[in-house]
């Protein structure tokens, strides 16, 4: 299991790496600079600005230059967002607003996709299942944009009994939140189905049947052991976007989390926010990819047995 963890650590830095550096060369592939506005139209007072920020320098320089630094906490200034100041700062300011909305909203969309997916197979051919899979079909399909634009119309337009913009209270988390989690549960709804329906169909839960298990020992300890493998997959990457920020939710409802500031550092360029922003995604995701595959481990047993045989 150690040695196991270790290789898996070693990945995600190599993972990380290539990841900050594909996003460093695709950053300075873009022709012009950061510099260039209706104040700064002097291609020497350009160039100056470049030469004080160290972007003159070769690309590789720039990069180890930057990547050392990060490893040392520096993140480097903003150079267009907030000009002159920590990046550091800024995300340590942005990412908690990001990460309460994400959180809460993977906090009501896992539980809720899980039982509703269970409900659906359990339910299979009967009504429940009909309806609830086209609410799944409808929450993938419909458009994160709209989704939010609606939910703002109806209950803080017209009806007038959510707020619409910022965090003042617990009641201004809840439309974003039900914006920015709709899709996943949906999705974790239909995933839950398909796997759930896999494995009622198996042996054991016959034998189970037979034994006189009980509907809810049935679906929640023998069932949902093997049903939620998919699940896990999908969680990993899913916790790392919605903790992140999600820039369409944040835009509609007027929320100054990281989703949102981070795509206006691309759309300004300002390089140093934009590495940070991405190492600190990079970073979420490998290590949650990493805790589900340890996951599966302790959900499991199989797993275990046959990466321990493949490995020896």
């Amino acid at each position: 299991m150690l040695t196991y963890c270790l290789k898996r650590i070693a990945l995600a830095i190599l993972t990380v790496l290539a990841t900050a550096f594909l996003t460093f060369w695709l950053m300075n592939a873009v022709p012009g600079s950061p510099f260039y506005s209706d104040k700064y139209q002097d291609p020497q007072i350009v160039a100056e600005l470049e030469a004080k920020y160290g972007l003159d320098q070769p690309l590789l320089k720039q990069f180890g230059t930057y990547i050392f630094g990060f490893i040392q906490g520096e993140m480097g200034v903003s150079l267009k967002m907030q000009k002159n100041r920590q990046v550091a700062e800024i995300i340590t300011e942005k990412f908690p607003v990001s990460a309460g909305v994400g959180l809460a909203a993977l906090g009501w969309a896992m539980p809720a996709g899980l039982l509703l997916g269970m409900l659906a197979a359990w339910k299979r051919g009967a009504w429940p299942d009909g309806l609830l899979r086209a609410l799944a079909a409808l929450g993938v399909a419909v458009p994160g944009f709209v989704l939010a634009a609606l939910l703002l119309l109806l209950f803080g337009v017209a009806l007038k009994i959510l707020p619409t913009w910022g965090l003042d209270s617990w009641r201004a988390y809840i439309l974003p939140c039900l914006a920015l989690g709709l899709y996943p549960m949906c999705y974790i709804l239909r995933l839950t189905r398909a796997a759930m329906l896999e494995i009622l169909s198996q042996e054991y839960i016959r034998a189970a049947r037979l034994r006189g298990a009980g509907t809810g020992r049935l679906l929640f300890k023998h069932a949902l052991r093997g049903a939620i493998l998919p699940v896990l997959t999908y969680a990993g990457p899913l916790a790392a976007y919605l903790i992140t920020g999600g820039f369409v939710v944040e835009s509609v409802f007027s929320i100054p989390g990281l989703g949102r500031y981070f795509v206006q550092s691309v759309l300004a360029r300002d390089y140093p926010l934009i590495m940070a922003t991405t190492i600190l995604l990079a970073l979420l995701l490998v290590a949650l990819i990493l805790l589900v595959d340890i996951l599966y481990h302790l959900v499991d047993p199989r797993i275990r047995l046959a990466k321990e045989a493949r490995d020896e």
